[in-house]
């Protein structure tokens, strides 16, 4: 019975041991499954011999050949692909031969003067003498197989070394060219660098020079002290020069206070309020031109004569608000008024609220509304009674979430403060001004002027002088 529970490990190792020899995952893959299948029965054939020991037999002396057949023709079928597979065939038909010998001993056929088991046993030898030559040759075979695939990946690994090494020269060069245009664009980015910076420090000198001569044109400090007892002048360039700018000047017993906005900031804005301070001396000081709306008549022919507006369609201009102050009787001031797109605003003392007075909707210079005039407005203020005048560069300075400050914000920072002196006014409008636009840039220029009335303007004699100009 324990031959017959042999039986079926004993055939599942031949199977096992024939498909690693062979290597029939490779060469016979279908072949392979078949055997699978053979050793698989083998086991229930050996199992059967417990109960029935003649129908084991029977079943073995069918399978035992068949499976020997099988293994034969794996062997036949692999040799052609595995050169090993020879010795396994040589083996393979040692043991078959020996078995076919001694059935024909025992079927009569053939006498032998020893007893066949010698045959089985020769053959069993045999086969593995030949078999172990057969695993020999096969570790012999998976050496020189391992050798070769060693070689062959070296020799892939020492291509792709090579491979990766020109790559890397050609990157490491290409590099090097690249740092070397690099290391040229460096150096010629310096010298436009050095050769802007040397041009910005000339044209810096050349705006400060500018400013210079543009505050130069201003109204001293000691010609406007004589000319208005009270007053504040808020004057913020945004660049270093300004298209914003102020007049102020006596003639005969007219006090004249101009507030000009001109187009553009910075250097175009300057040399336009350079142009209009010679047009305004030239018609107010030598003409005499001495009604608002006449002066602003006559600034605007000029500037549009002076840029040759007609035929160059230059646009080129400036919003001005023009006030004249005159000593009237009962320390009253007689107050002329003219605006090119700038209001004037005043507050009578103990009167509630701040009065406007309208300006006329067109700006001096460029191409302007015929059917709209230039009007002369007329107050008599009586003393105490203050007018502010000035661009629009306050009430359009925005905050950071780009708000403007507006009209109406600076109408009601004026009446808020119309009972402080006007240089406590002036501080709070700037400090108004610091807070809303903190964290942005000032948007324009900005020009304010604040005057208490005394009733005496106009009544001092050669008020202009040459000590020291008005910089706020």
């Amino acid at each position: 019975r324990k031959n017959f529970l042999l039986f079926g490990p004993l055939f599942c190792f031949l199977m096992i041991f024939t498909n690693y020899f062979l290597n029939t995952k490779v060469h016979a893959p279908n072949y392979r499954k078949i055997s699978y299948v053979l050793a698989g029965m083998s086991i229930p054939i050996g199992f059967i011999g417990l109960y029935s020991q003649a129908l084991s037999e029977t079943l073995q002396h069918v399978f035992v050949p068949t499976a020997s057949l099988f293994m034969l023709l794996l062997g036949i079928v692999v040799v052609k692909k595995f050169s090993l597979a020879k010795l396994y065939l040589l083996g393979w038909s040692a043991i078959i031969i020996s078995a076919i010998l001694v059935t024909m001993y025992y079927n009569g056929t053939m006498k032998f003067s020893f007893h066949p088991i010698y045959l089985v046993e020769l053959g069993a030898l045999f086969e593995v003498l030949i078999f172990s030559l057969a695993l020999a040759n096969r570790i012999k075979y998976y050496q020189q197989e391992n050798d070769r695939l060693m070689t062959k990946q070296n020799e892939i690994l020492a291509q792709k070394v090579n491979e990766k090494t020109k790559e890397l020269q050609n990157a490491n060069n290409e590099l090097l060219a690249s740092n070397e245009e690099l290391q040229q664009s460096q150096e010629e980015i310096a010298a436009q660098r050095d050769a802007i910076e040397s041009k910005n420090l000339l044209v810096a000198k050349s705006i400060k020079a500018a400013r210079h001569i543009q505050e130069a044109a201003l109204p001293f400090e000691h010609q406007i002290n004589c000319l208005l007892s009270e007053y504040f002048i808020l004057y913020h360039p945004r660049d270093i020069v300004s298209g914003d700018f102020y007049w102020i000047e006596q003639v005969n017993d007219k006090v004249f206070v101009i507030a000009l906005d001109c187009t553009g900031h910075g250097v175009p804005g300057a040399f336009m309020s350079m142009i209009a301070n010679t047009l305004l001396d030239n018609i107010i000081k030598v003409n005499k031109v001495l009604q608002p709306a006449q002066v602003l008549n006559s600034l605007h022919e000029q500037v549009q004569i002076g840029l040759r507006q007609e035929t160059t369609n230059d646009k080129s201009g400036m919003d001005v608000a023009l006030l004249v102050l005159e000593a009237s009787q009962n320390q009253k001031t007689r107050v002329q008024f003219a605006g090119a797109r700038r209001p004037l605003y005043y507050i009578i003392p103990g009167e509630p609220g701040l009065n406007i007075i309208k300006e006329s909707r067109r700006s001096i210079g460029g191409i302007q509304p015929t059917n709209v005039k230039f009007e002369n407005q007329h107050l008599n203020l009586p003393k105490g009674s203050i007018v502010y005048l000035g661009s629009d560069g306050y009430e359009d300075q925005n905050n950071e979430s780009r708000k403007k400050l507006g009209t109406k914000k600076l109408q009601e920072l004026l009446l808020t403060n119309a009972h402080l002196p006007l240089w406590s006014q002036k501080e709070q409008l700037e400090k108004t001004l610091d807070a809303y636009m903190r964290n942005t840039d000032q948007r324009d220029d900005i020009l304010l002027i604040g005057i208490k009335l005394s009733g005496n303007e106009g009544k001092v004699k050669n008020a202009s002088g040459n000590n020291q100009m008005v910089i706020n």
